[in-house]
């Protein structure tokens, strides 16, 4: 393979890691949901709580932190250095939770984000062993959460889920045993939310 097919290749790869970043796929996912299941106070409402609680201060620290060379990168991929951003994250996924919670009407979304908060627990403490793909792992859990409202798109975020993992692997971002792991992680999460829907 010569070099321009690499770049080449590496460049659909970094695009797909971009776009399966958890922080744009989250937002993108509860929004859309939010929309069709709310009105659109409410659906704005649980959108821009989810974007100002989580994503907005979660770039901008991992922008600082990434700037400030105590990240290696802004997907944090260096495994000591996830220990201090899960305990962050967790910290404000706890203060959504509770949000949903006394919102009334949002009981789907308030399930749904515990189970997103136990997934990050588990991820925090498999981190002390080995650093699972969370690209992966909210892939995977968003595609079989969007089973329950359309099997299409949800077989669509699976196949997307393939070529992000595939993205990551090409990094050199994660292993294959942190992809299998955080796939895992993402399914059992998946499961449980469904279960728990109905």
């Amino acid at each position: 393979m010569n070099s321009e097919n690499t770049s080449i290749l590496y460049k659909t790869a970094r695009l797909a890691s971009v776009l399966g970043h958890p922080l744009l796929t989250l937002p993108v996912f509860t929004t859309v949901l939010a929309f069709n299941l709310f009105d659109p106070y409410k659906a704005l409402w649980i959108s821009l709580l989810i974007f100002g609680v989580i994503v907005l201060p979660v770039t901008i620290r991992n922008y600082i932190k990434t700037k400030r060379k105590e990240y290696t990168n802004f997907d944090i991929s260096d495994q000591k250095q996830r220990q201090s951003f899960y305990p962050f994250v967790i910290v404000l996924m706890v203060v959504v939770t509770t949000v949903l919670y006394l919102t009334p009407g949002a009981e789907s979304f308030f399930t749904g984000t515990c189970v997103l908060l136990m997934l990050l627990i588990a991820s925090a403490l498999i981190n002390r062993v080995i650093k699972c793909s969370l690209h992966t792992s909210i892939s995977v859990y968003l595609a079989l959460a969007l089973w329950q409202f359309s099997v299409a798109g949800s077989i669509a975020m699976f196949a997307f889920t393939v070529v992000i993992a595939t993205s990551r692997l090409i990094l050199k971002r994660h292993t294959f045993i942190e992809i299998i792991t955080g796939a895992t992680i993402g399914f059992l999460a998946g499961v449980a939310n469904n279960y728990f829907q109905k």
